[in-house]
Formats: structure tokens, sequence, C-alpha cells
């Protein structure tokens, strides 16, 4: 018999696209490779995210948005790379999509005015109830308490059942791909939270979370949300704090006890960088393109501000699983919350975040290692880059807000412990003034100095710039402010100390180079004593009203400069030694 007609259409189009993973909200893109032998022939096609595709053959024109079934109708858009590859995307509106729901990828190849008309592409684009998570990783064969960001859309239910899952699955997946135990979504106040199990999974390698909204409901269907989770083996850096310079060095510990962790000496590599890439799978940012780019206007892609990276080598003399790693540290900008971001194999495939934030501080200097207590103490800053005055600001507190996971925008900033209020700095480069009220401030302890380079203004969140006071009960009693003695025995140091002092307190001498006042041994210091007949008179305990004194022997010292440290409690753990 001769050939017939099967009534059956086939579209050959030029584009290949992945199934991905999208939120419900405007500039979602996916990704799409163009196959055809000539750009050109890609150059004019248009497309949807819709719960159904328009019949080939029919002369369909640009169709606008239909609440929980379709996306408007886009032009593909176009970027020539720096490589001088074109990248293509298709970068739809999904606001009006409904979370938790699987739909079409619909492109017309022609255009509107080809007869080809939408076709369904063949890949699945899951709009996810769950838009994110804080943190995005977590260190194996450990339970990690997640804080789920949910579409406000909706897309999140109590009790709907959560797993991590395959990397490389989408859409509506089996139960053979998960890779963890099944927890419950749960509600804490105002916000989502999950509890997940990374136990017996590979250090290195990415993971996703999969989604099955019904819970214990009689129907189990697990849905690929495409949300990256990378499982480390364990990193801690210091220092936490670092400033824009080349040839810095970080000491960067994995695992624990005898396990390396998974990083190799001269394999495993790091850099930092604004954040570790962990975006959705087959899907990715939207800056730098443009919709309809004329490809005759070359341009690049502008990537994520970071460093190169560097190779682990080993610690000499350290325990296993220390190494270093020597980064070039002025691609980064002042103010920055850098993460640090890990490749355990060092073949560049699954880099992702170590967990561990290091802050890029701006402010490299303070006048004074000492504060009092009042309304308007006034500290002077030393600020190269990246400080504005009336804009840039900073605090005193026990603990600066830690450089949190990126998710979006980046984890909110947070402080435990007492604090001062906020300051704005008002100067110009390099020199700056910090007016802050240290009344709430304990004496006797140390207090960090937290910076925030952009202020309320801009996306940069504050973080520790490395650099911290010491909250001072003591004051030298003549007016000068400045003590002299001789190096020699005997010598009396008088001071007032109107609170907080004691027999117990110590009082210890320190080079004036020492970068802090703690004990390395050897330091003259003795302890304080009231000073005079009056000084029983008036105080708590008869130990003196403001007037003390200590005798030290001095003999040991060279003429020069030092710094008088005190310790409020001497051998007690309530304080610690810090500059007066």
């Amino acid at each position: 018999r001769a050939l017939g007609d099967a009534g059956v259409e086939v579209l050959v189009s030029p584009f290949e696209c992945g199934a991905g993973s999208i939120v419900p909200a405007i500039g979602q893109s996916l990704d799409l490779a163009c196959l055809a032998a000539s750009p050109s022939a890609c150059a004019t096609a248009t497309g949807y995210v819709g719960s159904t595709c328009g019949t080939a053959g029919a002369s369909e024109t640009a169709s606008g948005a239909i609440p929980n079934r379709q996306t408007t109708t886009v032009p593909v858009s176009a970027a020539l790379l720096a490589t001088g590859k074109v990248d293509w995307r298709l970068i739809v509106d999904a606001s009006n999509l409904q979370p938790g729901v699987s739909y079409k990828t619909c492109l017309d190849v022609d255009g509107p005015t080809g007869p080809a008309g939408f076709a369904d592409a063949g890949c699945a684009v899951y709009v996810a109830g769950v838009a994110s998570v804080e943190p995005t990783s977590a260190k194996k064969d450990r339970t990690t308490t997640l804080k789920v960001n949910c579409s406000p859309a909706g897309g999140c239910r109590v009790g709907a059942y959560v797993a991590l899952c395959n990397k490389n699955v989408a859409g509506i997946v089996g139960e053979e791909s998960l890779r963890s135990t099944i927890s419950e979504l749960r509600r804490n106040g105002d916000s989502w939270q999950v509890t997940v199990s990374t136990a017996g999974l590979t250090i290195g390698e990415y993971f996703q979370f999969c989604v099955d909204l019904d819970g214990r409901g009689s129907g189990m269907t697990w849905t690929a949300t495409g949300i990256p989770f990378f499982v480390t083996g364990g990193v801690t850096a210091s220092p936490a704090f670092a400033q824009r310079a080349s040839g810095a060095v970080l000491k960067i510990r994995c695992g624990g006890g005898s396990s390396a962790g998974g990083c190799v000496g001269g394999r495993s590599k790091v850099f930092l960088a604004s954040e570790c890439k962990a975006q959705r799978f087959a899907a990715s940012s939207t800056a730098g393109y443009v919709p309809s780019l004329s490809l005759s206007q070359p341009w690049s892609i502008a990537g994520s501000e970071r460093t190169l990276t560097a190779t682990l080598v080993e610690e000499p003399g350290a325990p296993v699983g220390s190494y270093l790693a020597t980064i070039d540290l002025r691609p980064l900008r002042a103010g920055l919350p850098a993460r640090l971001c890990i490749d355990y194999e060092g073949l560049g495939v699954n880099t992702g975040d170590s967990g561990v934030g290091i802050y890029m501080a701006g402010v490299t200097a303070l006048n004074l290692a000492a504060v009092r207590r009042t309304s308007a103490q006034v500290l002077q800053l030393t600020c190269t880059e990246g400080c504005v005055t009336f804009v840039s600001t900073a605090y005193l507190a026990e603990d600066c807000p830690s450089v949190m996971p990126n998710v979006g925008a980046g984890a909110p900033p947070y402080t435990t412990g007492v604090s001062t209020k906020v300051g704005q700095m008002l100067g110009n480069t390099p020199t700056f003034l910090l007016t802050l009220d240290t009344r709430l401030l304990a004496l006797g302890r140390n207090y960090r100095l937290c910076t925030d380079l952009d202020g309320s203004i801009g996306p940069l969140s504050v973080g520790d710039s490395g650099l911290s006071v010491h909250v001072s009960a003591l004051e030298a009693q003549n007016a000068s402010g400045q003590v002299y003695v001789k190096n020699t025995n005997g010598q009396e140091v008088k001071v007032l100390c109107a609170q907080g002092c004691g027999f117990a307190t110590r009082i210890m001498v320190v080079a004036s180079s020492a970068a802090t006042c703690e004990r390395a041994g050897g330091e003259p210091n003795a302890a304080l004593q009231p000073d005079g007949v009056a000084a029983t008179g008036g105080a708590v305990g008869g130990f003196g009203a403001t007037k003390w004194k200590v005798e030290l022997d001095l003999s040991t010292l060279s003429v020069g400069q030092y710094r008088l440290c005190a310790d409020l409690d001497g051998v007690g753990n309530s304080f610690s030694f810090g500059d007066t």
C-alpha cells in the first residue's frame, strides 16, 4: 500500500529546554537552547507558561495572562556572552500562576507572523509554593531546622511532607527519587519551618527539596521544587572579618576530630562571593537579560561578585582537617557579607555554600581602645573606602550579626545581648566621627564595633568590623589622663573608679603595640587597693568612694609608653582584661 497521512502533526522546533522551577513572581526565567544552524531561526520566537498550549498550525497571536492558567506571551530573550556564545531564555511574569502546580512551556517558534502557532516544548515547569529556604546548606549526618519562605500566593500547608530528593528530577516525581527521611512542614509564628536530615548523603553534592502538599492525605504526590540544598562536611574559617587586600590568608577547618570532612589538600578549592550560585535547577537569574535584544549588540552577563579560586593547602603542624587558603580579596567591596564557597572535588562541578560567612570590613581603625559610659561618646573611625557621610552607620554590641546564608536579598541582621543605638558616621574619607550613647553598656566588658556601610538605604547587612572597645570603669586621677612612672619597683598608679572596682580587681601593664589586653604571661600586674584615709568612707563595702591605687614592679620594662589594663573581678569569670 501507498503511504498515507496518519493525521498526526509533528513540530520540528529549533529549541531545546529542560524542566525547571519558578516562583509566582515577575521576572521568572527558563533556560533554552537554540539548536538551529543560525541564531536567526530562533530570534522571532515567542512563548508563555500555561496549563495547555495552542494547537500547532493554528495562526495564533500574542495572548494575555489568565489567572491560574497561563502567563502573558513574551518574546524569547537572547544575550551574547563574553565567550561569543548566544544564551536564550524565556522570561515570564508568573505572578498569576498557582503555587504548587506544574505547567507547560509553550513556544511559537516563528512568532506571531508565522504559521506555526504555539506548541508544547516538552518541559514541565513547577510553580513553587516553597520559594526558598535558609540556610541553603548543612553538614552531613546532621538534623537541621530550616526557615522556609513560602509564596505570598500560597502553596505551603501545615503537615505537608518535605524531603530532599535527587537534583536532576523535575515535575511530578516518585518516592524512589527521595534521598532523606520525610518531615512535615509546620508554622512558626508568621513563618514556616521544616527539619531535615542529611544522614547518609554525600559531602559536596547538591540535592533539591521535594514537596507533597497532601501530606498524610490519601494521595502521595511528590513535586520537585528545584530549590537546591548543598551538603557539607562541616567548615569553619577564621578570621570572621577581613579587609580588602591581596594575599589574605584564611584558616579553614574541615570536619572535626580525626576527620578531614571531605576536604583534600591540593585539590579542594574555595573562593569568597556575594553568593555561592545556589540557584534553582534548570532556572537562573534574569540579571543582565533584555527581551528582544538584537544580536548585533554584543554584551556580557555580569557574574556574582567574587574572588578568584584558591586551592586548600594543609596547615603545617596543625590537626587533621586544617588548611590554609590565600585569596585576593580586592574584587569584593567593603561592607559585603561574603560567603565562603567550597568545591570539595576541585572540578568546578559542585560548588556550594560552606555555611561560613566572612564580613568585608571597611572601617580599619579606631582612635580609642576604651570608652566611658556617657550620653555622647565620640569615636573617630578610619575608613578608606565604602563609608559615606550621613549614610553609613555603626553601633557597639556584645556580638554583631553573624554573616548568615544569603537567600534572595539575604537574611535580616540580628544582634544578641546589650548594644547601643545605631549612630551615623559623619566626615570624609578616611576620617569619620561616630557619636554613641554608651550609658547602657556594662562596665568592664568588651564590645564589638558593628558597621553597615550603606545604612538603611542599601542591601548590605550589618557586620563585625573586627574592632572592639572596652567600657572602662577606671580613669587617671590627674586631669591630663596620663600616668607617669619610672622603670623601677614600687611604682604607684592612682586611678578613679566610682563603680565596679574592688580588692579582686587586677591591673596589668602591656606594651602599647599589643593587639589586646589578654595576658600572655610576665606582664607586671597587681591587685587594686583603696587610696588614702578617705578611701574607706562612702562606698558600698567601705572600699573608697572613688579613689584607688595599684603598686607595680616596673623594673623589667624599658622606657616608653604602655597600656594600663584592668580586670574588674580578677580571677573571676564575669570580666576579662580590657584597655582602660
